[in-house]
Protein backbone atom coordinates (compact mmCIF):
# COMPACT_ATOMS: atom_id res chain seq x y z
CA UNK A 1 0.00 0.00 0.00
CA UNK A 2 1.82 3.33 -1.19
CA UNK A 3 1.17 6.70 0.02
CA UNK A 4 1.60 6.47 3.76
CA UNK A 5 2.53 4.06 6.26
CA UNK A 6 -0.33 1.18 6.12
CA UNK A 7 -0.73 -2.12 7.45
CA UNK A 8 -3.13 -5.20 7.70
CA UNK A 9 -4.10 -6.74 10.87
CA UNK A 10 -7.60 -8.66 10.41
CA UNK A 11 -7.74 -8.89 14.89
CA UNK A 12 -7.22 -5.39 14.98
CA UNK A 13 -9.80 -2.48 14.39
CA UNK A 14 -9.27 -0.20 11.31
CA UNK A 15 -7.68 3.08 12.16
CA UNK A 16 -4.38 4.37 13.31
CA UNK A 17 -1.84 3.05 15.48
CA UNK A 18 1.40 3.49 17.65
CA UNK A 19 3.36 0.93 16.65
CA UNK A 20 7.35 0.18 18.65
CA UNK A 21 8.86 -2.76 18.93
CA UNK A 22 12.12 -3.93 21.20
CA UNK A 23 14.76 -3.27 20.92
CA UNK A 24 13.79 -0.16 20.47
CA UNK A 25 16.94 1.91 18.69
CA UNK A 26 15.95 5.32 19.38
CA UNK A 27 13.15 7.50 19.51
CA UNK A 28 12.14 7.07 15.64
CA UNK A 29 11.57 3.20 16.05
CA UNK A 30 8.01 4.70 17.72
CA UNK A 31 5.88 5.17 14.67
CA UNK A 32 1.80 6.29 13.64
CA UNK A 33 0.71 3.31 11.10
CA UNK A 34 -2.70 2.98 9.94
CA UNK A 35 -4.72 -0.18 9.90
CA UNK A 36 -6.89 -0.67 6.97
CA UNK A 37 -8.56 -4.25 6.28
CA UNK A 38 -7.51 -4.81 2.52
CA UNK A 39 -5.05 -6.64 0.52
CA UNK A 40 -3.86 -10.18 0.56
CA UNK A 41 -3.61 -10.72 4.09
CA UNK A 42 -6.84 -9.64 4.98
CA UNK A 43 -8.37 -12.85 6.32
CA UNK A 44 -4.89 -13.95 8.28
CA UNK A 45 -5.41 -14.44 11.60
CA UNK A 46 -2.84 -13.74 14.02
CA UNK A 47 -0.61 -11.68 11.58
CA UNK A 48 0.67 -8.02 10.56
CA UNK A 49 1.12 -7.72 6.79
CA UNK A 50 3.32 -3.92 5.82
CA UNK A 51 5.58 -3.53 2.90
CA UNK A 52 9.49 -4.11 3.78
CA UNK A 53 10.35 -0.70 4.04
CA UNK A 54 8.24 0.01 6.50
CA UNK A 55 9.36 -2.60 8.64
CA UNK A 56 12.72 -2.36 7.78
CA UNK A 57 11.95 1.31 9.13
CA UNK A 58 11.53 0.12 12.97
CA UNK A 59 14.69 -2.48 12.16
CA UNK A 60 11.95 -5.17 11.63
CA UNK A 61 12.17 -8.00 9.32
CA UNK A 62 10.62 -11.23 8.52
CA UNK A 63 11.98 -14.09 11.00
CA UNK A 64 9.00 -13.83 13.06
CA UNK A 65 9.51 -10.50 14.89
CA UNK A 66 6.90 -9.06 17.12
CA UNK A 67 5.51 -5.37 17.03
CA UNK A 68 3.42 -3.64 19.92
CA UNK A 69 0.41 -2.10 18.51
CA UNK A 70 -1.74 1.12 20.59
CA UNK A 71 -4.41 2.27 19.14
CA UNK A 72 -3.65 6.10 18.80
CA UNK A 73 -7.13 7.35 20.53
CA UNK A 74 -6.10 5.74 23.81
CA UNK A 75 -2.92 8.57 24.35
CA UNK A 76 -3.72 11.22 21.90
CA UNK A 77 -0.95 13.12 23.63
CA UNK A 78 1.72 11.10 22.55
CA UNK A 79 0.19 10.44 19.37
CA UNK A 80 0.37 14.11 18.43
CA UNK A 81 3.97 14.30 19.72
CA UNK A 82 4.98 11.49 17.33
CA UNK A 83 3.73 13.45 14.72
CA UNK A 84 5.66 16.34 15.04
CA UNK A 85 9.37 14.40 15.48
CA UNK A 86 11.88 15.30 13.27
CA UNK A 87 13.42 13.13 11.00
CA UNK A 88 14.13 9.89 12.84
CA UNK A 89 17.69 8.84 12.05
CA UNK A 90 18.44 6.64 9.11
CA UNK A 91 19.46 2.99 9.95
CA UNK A 92 20.72 0.49 7.42
CA UNK A 93 19.96 -3.11 7.95
CA UNK A 94 23.17 -4.09 6.87
CA UNK A 95 23.98 -7.92 4.94
CA UNK A 96 24.66 -10.39 7.24
CA UNK A 97 28.09 -11.64 7.71
CA UNK A 98 28.91 -15.38 8.10
CA UNK A 99 30.16 -15.69 11.81
CA UNK A 100 33.29 -18.19 11.85
CA UNK A 101 34.75 -21.05 14.36
CA UNK A 102 32.68 -23.40 16.60
CA UNK A 103 29.05 -23.11 18.05
CA UNK A 104 30.79 -22.92 21.28
CA UNK A 105 33.31 -20.09 19.81
CA UNK A 106 30.34 -18.26 18.65
CA UNK A 107 28.55 -18.49 21.89
CA UNK A 108 31.35 -17.17 23.81
CA UNK A 109 31.78 -14.44 21.81
CA UNK A 110 28.27 -13.46 21.72
CA UNK A 111 28.61 -12.73 25.37
CA UNK A 112 30.84 -9.54 24.90
CA UNK A 113 28.39 -7.83 22.06
CA UNK A 114 28.68 -4.22 22.47
CA UNK A 115 24.84 -3.37 22.71
CA UNK A 116 25.49 -2.01 26.31
CA UNK A 117 28.12 0.27 25.36
CA UNK A 118 26.10 1.89 22.03
CA UNK A 119 23.03 1.82 24.51
CA UNK A 120 25.39 3.64 27.14
CA UNK A 121 26.35 6.27 24.57
CA UNK A 122 23.00 7.12 23.27
CA UNK A 123 21.32 7.58 26.62
CA UNK A 124 24.20 10.07 27.71
CA UNK A 125 24.19 11.88 24.25
CA UNK A 126 20.31 12.34 24.90
CA UNK A 127 20.54 13.24 28.66
CA UNK A 128 22.66 15.88 27.09
CA UNK A 129 20.76 17.06 24.40
CA UNK A 130 23.83 16.41 22.25
CA UNK A 131 22.17 13.59 20.02
CA UNK A 132 22.12 16.11 17.09
CA UNK A 133 25.65 17.02 17.01
CA UNK A 134 27.64 16.01 14.38
CA UNK A 135 31.04 14.81 14.34
CA UNK A 136 34.20 13.19 12.74
CA UNK A 137 33.43 9.52 13.10
CA UNK A 138 37.28 7.98 12.14
CA UNK A 139 37.25 4.47 9.97
CA UNK A 140 36.80 1.20 11.46
CA UNK A 141 34.97 -1.90 10.95
CA UNK A 142 33.88 -1.57 7.76
CA UNK A 143 33.82 2.42 7.72
CA UNK A 144 37.22 2.59 5.42
CA UNK A 145 37.69 6.48 5.66
CA UNK A 146 36.66 9.27 8.24
CA UNK A 147 33.05 10.36 7.65
CA UNK A 148 31.10 13.44 9.75
CA UNK A 149 27.87 11.98 11.10
CA UNK A 150 25.06 12.94 13.40
CA UNK A 151 25.76 11.18 16.60
CA UNK A 152 22.30 9.96 16.62
CA UNK A 153 22.41 8.40 13.17
CA UNK A 154 25.98 6.90 13.89
CA UNK A 155 24.73 5.55 17.24
CA UNK A 156 22.19 4.07 16.24
CA UNK A 157 23.50 2.27 12.98
CA UNK A 158 25.97 1.04 15.54
CA UNK A 159 23.18 -0.23 18.01
CA UNK A 160 21.85 -2.31 15.22
CA UNK A 161 25.34 -4.02 14.54
CA UNK A 162 25.68 -4.83 18.02
CA UNK A 163 22.14 -6.46 18.03
CA UNK A 164 22.59 -8.42 15.52
CA UNK A 165 25.95 -9.84 16.12
CA UNK A 166 25.02 -12.87 17.63
CA UNK A 167 23.93 -13.63 13.63
CA UNK A 168 26.08 -11.74 11.77
CA UNK A 169 29.88 -11.06 11.73
CA UNK A 170 29.49 -7.64 10.58
CA UNK A 171 31.87 -5.50 13.02
CA UNK A 172 31.07 -1.66 15.17
CA UNK A 173 33.29 0.73 14.50
CA UNK A 174 35.38 1.17 17.61
CA UNK A 175 37.14 3.72 16.71
CA UNK A 176 33.85 5.47 16.26
CA UNK A 177 32.32 4.88 19.59
CA UNK A 178 35.75 5.89 21.28
CA UNK A 179 35.43 9.43 19.04
CA UNK A 180 31.99 10.09 20.71
CA UNK A 181 33.12 8.85 24.27
CA UNK A 182 35.73 11.20 24.03
CA UNK A 183 33.24 14.14 22.59
CA UNK A 184 30.70 13.27 25.14
CA UNK A 185 33.44 12.81 28.13
CA UNK A 186 34.52 16.81 27.21
CA UNK A 187 31.23 18.05 27.46
CA UNK A 188 30.62 16.51 30.37
CA UNK A 189 27.48 14.51 29.11
CA UNK A 190 26.32 12.82 31.75
CA UNK A 191 23.20 9.89 32.33
CA UNK A 192 23.69 9.03 36.11
CA UNK A 193 20.55 6.64 36.26
CA UNK A 194 22.49 4.32 34.08
CA UNK A 195 25.06 3.36 36.76
CA UNK A 196 22.05 3.98 39.04
CA UNK A 197 19.79 1.08 37.48
CA UNK A 198 22.32 -1.23 37.94
CA UNK A 199 23.27 -0.41 41.59
CA UNK A 200 21.57 -2.89 44.11
CA UNK A 201 21.35 -0.03 46.93
CA UNK A 202 19.09 2.26 44.95
CA UNK A 203 15.59 2.31 45.99
CA UNK A 204 16.61 0.23 48.73
CA UNK A 205 18.57 2.71 50.59
CA UNK A 206 18.51 5.72 48.58
CA UNK A 207 16.98 7.42 45.62
CA UNK A 208 18.69 7.20 41.54
CA UNK A 209 20.99 9.57 41.09
CA UNK A 210 19.90 11.47 38.17
CA UNK A 211 20.67 14.99 36.62
CA UNK A 212 18.77 18.18 38.04
CA UNK A 213 18.47 19.92 34.50
CA UNK A 214 18.64 17.38 32.20
CA UNK A 215 15.18 17.33 30.25
CA UNK A 216 15.24 13.79 28.33
CA UNK A 217 12.86 11.61 29.33
CA UNK A 218 14.22 8.94 31.23
CA UNK A 219 15.48 11.55 33.34
CA UNK A 220 12.21 13.60 33.94
CA UNK A 221 10.89 10.30 34.69
CA UNK A 222 14.01 9.20 37.56
CA UNK A 223 13.19 12.60 38.99
CA UNK A 224 9.32 11.68 39.31
CA UNK A 225 10.15 8.55 40.71
CA UNK A 226 12.67 9.97 43.49
CA UNK A 227 10.13 12.35 44.63
CA UNK A 228 7.94 9.92 45.78
CA UNK A 229 10.90 7.82 47.03
CA UNK A 230 10.87 7.00 50.91
CA UNK A 231 13.37 5.04 52.91
CA UNK A 232 11.81 1.78 54.24
CA UNK A 233 11.68 2.09 58.20
CA UNK A 234 10.87 -1.11 58.65
CA UNK A 235 10.53 -0.95 62.32
CA UNK A 236 7.49 1.65 61.59
CA UNK A 237 6.14 0.23 58.54
CA UNK A 238 5.25 -3.42 60.50
CA UNK A 239 4.43 -1.85 63.69
CA UNK A 240 0.79 -2.97 63.76
CA UNK A 241 -0.06 0.61 65.63
CA UNK A 242 0.28 2.30 61.70
CA UNK A 243 -2.84 0.15 60.85
CA UNK A 244 -5.61 0.29 63.84
CA UNK A 245 -7.31 3.61 61.78
CA UNK A 246 -7.35 1.38 58.92
CA UNK A 247 -10.86 -0.77 59.80
CA UNK A 248 -13.33 0.04 62.06
CA UNK A 249 -11.65 3.37 62.34
CA UNK A 250 -15.17 5.11 62.76
CA UNK A 251 -16.77 2.68 64.99
CA UNK A 252 -16.81 3.33 68.51
CA UNK A 253 -16.93 0.90 71.22
CA UNK A 254 -17.28 1.39 75.43
CA UNK A 255 -13.70 1.50 77.37
CA UNK A 256 -14.90 -1.80 79.21
CA UNK A 257 -15.35 -3.76 75.85
CA UNK A 258 -11.21 -2.39 74.83
CA UNK A 259 -10.35 -3.84 78.47
CA UNK A 260 -11.98 -7.28 77.26
CA UNK A 261 -10.35 -7.38 74.36
CA UNK A 262 -7.04 -6.53 75.71
CA UNK A 263 -7.37 -9.01 78.66
CA UNK A 264 -8.33 -11.54 75.85
CA UNK A 265 -5.02 -10.48 73.98
CA UNK A 266 -2.75 -11.64 76.63
CA UNK A 267 -5.00 -14.91 76.93
CA UNK A 268 -4.47 -15.63 73.13
CA UNK A 269 -0.93 -14.68 73.53
CA UNK A 270 -0.06 -17.12 76.63
CA UNK A 271 -1.74 -19.62 74.61
CA UNK A 272 -0.09 -19.31 71.33
CA UNK A 273 3.65 -19.48 73.20
CA UNK A 274 2.89 -22.49 75.12
CA UNK A 275 1.92 -24.14 71.83
CA UNK A 276 4.74 -23.09 69.92
CA UNK A 277 7.34 -24.31 72.48
CA UNK A 278 5.22 -27.51 72.52
CA UNK A 279 6.07 -27.89 68.65
CA UNK A 280 9.56 -27.02 68.96
CA UNK A 281 9.76 -29.69 71.27
CA UNK A 282 8.23 -32.19 70.05
CA UNK A 283 9.63 -32.47 66.63
CA UNK A 284 7.43 -29.76 64.86
CA UNK A 285 4.15 -31.01 65.71
CA UNK A 286 1.59 -28.41 65.08
CA UNK A 287 -1.49 -29.89 67.12
CA UNK A 288 -1.53 -27.19 70.04
CA UNK A 289 -1.27 -24.69 67.87
CA UNK A 290 -4.26 -25.64 65.74
CA UNK A 291 -6.15 -26.47 69.53
CA UNK A 292 -5.45 -23.02 70.15
CA UNK A 293 -6.96 -21.02 66.97
CA UNK A 294 -10.19 -23.43 67.34
CA UNK A 295 -10.34 -22.08 70.93
CA UNK A 296 -10.20 -18.94 70.21
CA UNK A 297 -12.39 -18.94 66.99
CA UNK A 298 -14.86 -20.24 69.03
CA UNK A 299 -14.90 -17.36 71.40
CA UNK A 300 -16.92 -15.00 69.22
CA UNK A 301 -20.18 -15.90 70.80
CA UNK A 302 -19.34 -15.50 74.76
CA UNK A 303 -17.56 -11.92 73.00
CA UNK A 304 -20.72 -10.70 71.81
CA UNK A 305 -22.94 -12.25 74.59
CA UNK A 306 -21.16 -10.29 77.35
CA UNK A 307 -22.98 -7.32 78.96
CA UNK A 308 -21.60 -4.09 80.64
CA UNK A 309 -21.67 -3.87 84.50
CA UNK A 310 -24.85 -2.65 83.84
CA UNK A 311 -26.75 -5.25 81.71
CA UNK A 312 -26.02 -3.10 78.81
CA UNK A 313 -25.14 -5.16 75.49
CA UNK A 314 -22.87 -4.17 72.57
CA UNK A 315 -23.13 -4.37 68.91
CA UNK A 316 -21.35 -6.92 67.15
CA UNK A 317 -19.64 -4.29 65.24
CA UNK A 318 -18.62 -2.12 68.56
CA UNK A 319 -17.05 -5.81 69.70
CA UNK A 320 -14.92 -6.29 66.65
CA UNK A 321 -14.07 -2.53 66.36
CA UNK A 322 -12.42 -2.93 70.21
CA UNK A 323 -10.78 -6.13 69.31
CA UNK A 324 -9.25 -4.42 65.71
CA UNK A 325 -7.77 -1.73 68.18
CA UNK A 326 -6.80 -3.96 70.86
CA UNK A 327 -4.93 -6.38 68.66
CA UNK A 328 -3.49 -3.33 66.56
CA UNK A 329 -2.14 -1.55 70.18
CA UNK A 330 0.26 -4.38 70.42
CA UNK A 331 4.10 -3.18 69.06
CA UNK A 332 4.17 -6.76 67.19
CA UNK A 333 2.71 -9.98 66.32
CA UNK A 334 -1.07 -9.97 67.97
CA UNK A 335 -2.69 -8.13 65.02
CA UNK A 336 -3.87 -12.35 63.99
CA UNK A 337 -5.88 -12.19 66.48
CA UNK A 338 -9.02 -10.32 65.36
CA UNK A 339 -8.77 -11.76 62.21
CA UNK A 340 -8.52 -15.39 63.55
CA UNK A 341 -11.92 -14.48 65.79
CA UNK A 342 -13.90 -12.17 63.17
CA UNK A 343 -12.68 -12.88 59.85
CA UNK A 344 -16.33 -12.55 58.45
CA UNK A 345 -16.65 -9.03 59.74
CA UNK A 346 -13.65 -8.21 58.05
CA UNK A 347 -14.54 -8.92 55.29
CA UNK A 348 -17.84 -7.52 54.92
CA UNK A 349 -16.41 -4.06 56.38
CA UNK A 350 -13.84 -4.39 53.27
CA UNK A 351 -16.86 -4.87 50.80
CA UNK A 352 -18.40 -2.06 52.46
CA UNK A 353 -15.71 0.06 52.16
CA UNK A 354 -16.52 3.55 50.26
CA UNK A 355 -13.49 4.62 48.49
CA UNK A 356 -15.32 7.99 47.68
CA UNK A 357 -14.49 8.86 51.11
CA UNK A 358 -11.02 8.35 50.98
CA UNK A 359 -11.05 11.17 48.51
CA UNK A 360 -10.87 14.31 51.44
CA UNK A 361 -8.40 14.82 53.27
CA UNK A 362 -9.04 17.36 56.33
CA UNK A 363 -5.64 18.51 57.75
CA UNK A 364 -4.63 20.58 60.85
CA UNK A 365 -1.85 22.45 62.73
CA UNK A 366 -1.05 23.50 59.75
CA UNK A 367 0.58 26.92 61.17
CA UNK A 368 3.54 25.13 62.89
CA UNK A 369 5.07 23.76 59.39
CA UNK A 370 6.30 25.27 56.48
CA UNK A 371 3.25 25.64 54.26
CA UNK A 372 1.31 27.63 56.63
CA UNK A 373 0.10 30.45 53.35
CA UNK A 374 -0.85 34.02 54.13
CA UNK A 375 -4.42 35.01 54.34
CA UNK A 376 -4.06 37.32 51.71
CA UNK A 377 -2.49 34.49 49.41
CA UNK A 378 -4.41 31.18 50.81
CA UNK A 379 -4.34 27.97 49.06
CA UNK A 380 -6.40 27.45 45.94
CA UNK A 381 -6.23 24.44 44.12
CA UNK A 382 -2.93 24.12 43.25
CA UNK A 383 -1.62 20.57 42.31
CA UNK A 384 1.07 19.23 45.18
CA UNK A 385 2.07 16.59 46.08
CA UNK A 386 1.60 14.53 49.63
CA UNK A 387 2.85 11.80 51.56
CA UNK A 388 1.75 9.78 55.32
CA UNK A 389 4.11 9.96 57.55
CA UNK A 390 3.97 9.10 61.59
CA UNK A 391 5.13 12.23 63.72
CA UNK A 392 5.57 12.73 67.16
CA UNK A 393 3.81 15.25 68.78
CA UNK A 394 3.71 15.46 72.77
CA UNK A 395 5.41 12.22 73.17
CA UNK A 396 2.45 10.72 71.13
CA UNK A 397 3.08 9.12 67.02
CA UNK A 398 -0.11 10.77 65.16
CA UNK A 399 -0.65 10.32 61.59
CA UNK A 400 0.50 13.78 59.47
CA UNK A 401 0.51 14.74 55.83
CA UNK A 402 4.12 16.15 54.18
CA UNK A 403 4.09 17.85 51.13
CA UNK A 404 5.85 18.68 47.96
CA UNK A 405 4.76 22.10 45.82
CA UNK A 406 7.00 21.38 42.13
CA UNK A 407 6.44 25.88 42.32
CA UNK A 408 7.53 26.20 45.79
CA UNK A 409 11.25 29.00 45.19
CA UNK A 410 13.16 26.62 47.50
CA UNK A 411 12.40 23.10 48.91
CA UNK A 412 15.24 19.97 48.87
CA UNK A 413 12.69 17.49 50.61
CA UNK A 414 9.41 16.76 51.89
CA UNK A 415 8.02 19.90 54.51
CA UNK A 416 5.34 19.19 57.02
CA UNK A 417 2.03 20.40 56.18
CA UNK A 418 0.36 19.10 59.59
CA UNK A 419 -1.34 16.58 61.21
CA UNK A 420 -4.41 14.27 59.53
CA UNK A 421 -7.62 14.76 61.01
CA UNK A 422 -9.00 11.98 62.86
CA UNK A 423 -11.89 11.26 59.94
CA UNK A 424 -9.44 10.94 57.64
CA UNK A 425 -7.60 8.76 59.38
CA UNK A 426 -8.89 5.41 58.72
CA UNK A 427 -8.49 5.71 54.84
CA UNK A 428 -4.68 6.56 55.53
CA UNK A 429 -1.93 4.52 55.80
CA UNK A 430 2.13 4.86 56.14
CA UNK A 431 3.91 6.00 52.88
CA UNK A 432 1.14 6.29 50.93
CA UNK A 433 1.46 8.86 48.22
CA UNK A 434 -0.33 11.05 45.72
CA UNK A 435 -0.87 13.77 43.95
CA UNK A 436 -4.08 16.08 45.47
CA UNK A 437 -5.57 19.77 45.36
CA UNK A 438 -4.75 21.91 48.20
CA UNK A 439 -7.58 24.47 49.76
CA UNK A 440 -7.07 26.87 52.70
CA UNK A 441 -10.27 26.19 54.88
CA UNK A 442 -9.19 28.15 58.22
CA UNK A 443 -7.06 30.58 59.12
CA UNK A 444 -5.72 32.58 62.36
CA UNK A 445 -3.36 35.27 62.84
CA UNK A 446 -3.73 35.62 59.42
CA UNK A 447 -1.89 32.52 58.27
CA UNK A 448 -3.24 29.06 57.20
CA UNK A 449 -4.58 26.52 60.20
CA UNK A 450 -6.72 23.97 58.08
CA UNK A 451 -6.49 22.92 54.89
CA UNK A 452 -8.38 20.08 52.78
CA UNK A 453 -6.96 18.23 50.38
CA UNK A 454 -9.04 16.57 47.28
CA UNK A 455 -7.94 13.59 45.38
CA UNK A 456 -6.92 14.66 41.72
CA UNK A 457 -9.83 12.49 40.30
CA UNK A 458 -12.37 14.61 42.23
CA UNK A 459 -13.57 17.61 39.13
CA UNK A 460 -13.59 21.44 39.96
CA UNK A 461 -17.22 21.87 40.39
CA UNK A 462 -17.62 18.71 42.32
CA UNK A 463 -14.89 20.44 44.85
CA UNK A 464 -16.71 24.08 44.51
CA UNK A 465 -19.50 22.01 45.62
CA UNK A 466 -18.38 20.76 48.60
CA UNK A 467 -16.38 23.78 50.02
CA UNK A 468 -19.56 25.64 49.86
CA UNK A 469 -22.30 22.77 51.00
Amino acid sequence: IVGGKFFCAKDFPEGEYIVFCNPMRHWGDVQLWRNKHEGLYVNASGVMASSTELFLSLGRDFDGDFVQLIKASVYPVIANAIRNFSDSPTVDKLPKVALSGSLQEIAIRSMSDLTGVVASLLGRARAANAENAVILIPPGGEQKTAKEFRIIDFLSQELQIAVDSIKSAYPNNVNGLNAVTEFLNAIEAEAPFIKGFKDSQTYLSGPCPVSATADDTVSRVVRLVNSYFRAPDLKEDSSPRNYEKVLFGDVPYAPEQLAYALKHRQEYRQDFQKAITWRDANDGDNTLIREAAQKHKLSKEKILNATSVSGKTYSPESWVSAYWAAAHQAETGDAGMVFTIFADEIVEKLKDYDPSTAQIVDVYAVQYGKWAAPQNAPWRGQQVQTRVILQEVSGKQRMAIEMKWPNAKVQKTWELLGLAGEKSIPYLTIGQTRDMKIYSTGFRNNVTVTVKLFDMSMSDQQIQDYLTS
